[in-house]
């Protein structure tokens, strides 16, 4: 079996976490004076796509820990929930609480988006933490992931199942459109069908990665690939679906490690921002309207990208540094409990859980 722990995954985390807290601080940047070139801001807001490649990683790694714990494991279905509500709902409540009272939001949406029944009817009742639609899409996902990793089991399905939610997100816009759903606080777009084929993506490059040769790669063409398909797209055709074309080549790029991407994903620094990546995903909302805010505030006589490239790394910084506390006073805390509670059901059953040191799953999970 290969090494699951893989050194690109957090790599991939950070570059997608970094897309976004780039987006978001441009947007921010420019409520005070546009961008002089408008290519470079219509790139920077390319950043939201950094939100389909968690899904891709997240369907990737997923699918990864779940194979290698199936047969190990007597009660595999329901460690997995264990270990997913460990992983994601300390932190997602505490995010509610600082929220609500950041913002000021009222009690029933809180209450909402903890328990995430707000994504069934986000054109009324919106998240409270901002970007919460993307976790709700990501929990969807969890409900089912054990019944399609059955299911999806070589690459041949998983292209299937890509192309099954290529049809469902073209269905879901026309069902949207015939029946009139409500398009208020972007609903229709956050519904998490809308985003399948990200998940569905992710499952055919582990289904893909499982059939690699073990050692050194290269994978220029995949480089080549994903810049070429960023310029055209990320310029000509930046809907959700093409837009995160490119993210496909770069993450086929960093699994066989490839020259730039592959690179760039191995690199220390990108990997510490990809550990902490859900803490920062969390809290950059509190962060980047404030020192963006300074900035321009500060900057008023200098260009927006001038804004930009002073604003934007003391965000990044910031970020992580808030998520690197919160990772190992909240986050690590709980999933090991998670473990522990896992390995004595294990025991009660009769076998023992998998000892996650042994280096065969994705201790980040």
């Amino acid at each position: 079996m290969k090494d699951q722990n893989l050194p690109f995954i957090n790599g991939l985390r950070g570059i997608a976490i970094l897309m976004v807290m780039g987006v978001h601080t441009a947007i921010t940047v420019a409520s005070v004076s546009p961008f002089s070139n408008q290519a470079v801001f219509s790139w920077l807001l390319m950043g939201a796509r950094g939100v389909q490649l968690f899904f891709m990683v997240s369907a990737f790694t997923l699918f990864m820990s779940w194979n290698a714990r199936k047969g190990t494991e007597a009660i595999p279905w329901t460690n997995f929930y264990i270990r997913r509500a460990t992983r994601i709902l300390p932190m997602w409540w505490i995010a509610c609480l600082l929220y609500m009272h950041a913002y000021g939001k009222p009690l029933n949406e809180t209450v909402a988006t903890a328990f995430f029944y707000f994504g069934f009817m986000q054109h009324a009742v919106p998240s409270v933490i901002p970007g919460g639609w993307s976790i709700f899409a990501e929990e969807v996902f969890y409900f089912f992931l054990p019944g399609l990793a059955l299911v999806l089991t070589t690459a041949g399905r998983a292209g299937v199942f890509f192309a099954v939610a290529l049809v469902g997100q073209s269905l879901w816009w026309t069902v949207a459109a015939i029946y009139k759903i409500p398009t208020a606080n972007d609903a229709v777009f956050y519904m998490p069908l809308n985003h399948l084929f990200a998940f569905a993506a992710g499952v055919f490059l582990y289904q893909i990665w499982r059939k690699l040769p073990s050692g050194k790669m290269e994978g220029m063409q995949y480089d080549a690939l994903a810049l070429a398909s960023a310029y055209y797209f990320w310029t000509y055709n930046s809907e959700v679906l093409f837009g995160s074309i490119p993210l496909f080549f770069i993450f086929a790029g960093a699994m066989v490690n490839s020259p730039l991407f592959g690179r760039i994903a191995r690199m220390k620094a990108m990997g510490t921002a990809g550990k902490y990546c859900y803490s920062a995903y969390l809290l950059h909302f509190l962060v980047f309207g404030k020192v963006a805010g300074m900035i321009n505030a500060a900057m008023t006589d200098r260009s927006a990208e001038m804004r930009m490239i002073m604003a934007y790394p003391i965000v990044v910084l910031v970020s992580l540094a808030l998520s690197a506390v919160a990772f190992n006073v909240i986050e690590k805390p709980v999933i090991n409990l998670g473990k522990r509670i896992i390995a004595w059901r294990e025991g009660q059953s009769g076998r023992v859980a998998l000892d996650p040191s042994s280096g065969l799953i994705d201790r980040s999970q």
